[in-house]
């Protein structure tokens, strides 16, 4: 059984004529089995991308903290929960549609690093309050061909990983695969990224775990999943 990795996705932006371009990108904090630890790890890892990989951006904050596998193919390495989509229609709307995956696949044959979003309809057991969409993303490289991105997707193996890795108790059995929401590169060093633009950094901030929350929600993590260093 792999080992549960702290992971914790952060905000960049900077300024793009009238719009606020962000990137929303994930890491994996090693080794971090207190919140001292973890804070420090973090912010040498803010400043190096800072210099590198987000030159001319800025850092506005964290805006989750999770656990996460290593890094690698089929890998679970995050999840989104949107609880008012609460139908498999409701889900579908996330998903590409047909032409759009096939577009994705032909793109991504020029990716080098490849995030993936599997879409997920939830049937919560303790009721239809509880119904939800999930998103999990993974890596995949090489050529990839749908048929095996599905088979993926609807494994044992892979549902298993959504169980382990999340907060609350699931059901395999009522874990609905959905589709695919995305297929795209890597290019920041993350475990995935999502980018956005936005009219005001209000908007971003709305997504951001304030300072003097950060410690309990790094906590609740480390209660909830004990945490193997």
């Amino acid at each position: 059984m792999s080992k549960k990795h702290i992971g914790v996705t952060v905000i960049f932006y900077k300024k793009n004529n009238n719009l606020y371009e962000a990137v929303k990108s994930s890491y994996i904090i090693e080794n971090a089995s207190n919140f001292d630890i973890f804070k420090i790890k973090l912010s040498f890892k803010v400043k190096e991308l800072l210099n590198f990989n987000f030159k001319g951006y800025k850092f506005l904050g964290v805006n989750d903290i999770y656990i996460s596998e290593k890094e690698g193919e089929n890998n679970f390495l995050g999840r989104s929960s949107f609880y008012e989509y609460n139908s498999l229609e409701k889900s579908k709307e996330f998903i590409l549609k047909e032409n759009e995956l096939e577009v994705a696949l032909i793109k991504s044959t020029e990716f080098k690093k490849k995030n993936i979003s599997y879409v997920y309809f939830n049937k919560d057991l303790e009721g239809k309050e509880f119904y939800s969409t999930i998103i999990i993303y993974s890596q995949t490289k090489g050529n990839v061909d749908l048929n095996g991105l599905l088979s993926i997707a609807t494994s044992k193996l892979f549902k298993e990983k959504i169980l382990r890795y999340s907060i609350e108790k699931l059901n395999e059995n009522d874990l609905i695969f959905v589709g695919i929401a995305d297929l795209y590169e890597i290019k920041n060093s993350g475990l995935f990224e999502q980018k956005l633009d936005v009219k005001s950094i209000i908007e971003l901030e709305d997504e951001i775990i304030i300072e003097e929350n950060i410690e309990q929600a790094f906590n609740d993590v480390i209660k909830d999943y004990e945490y193997v260093s």
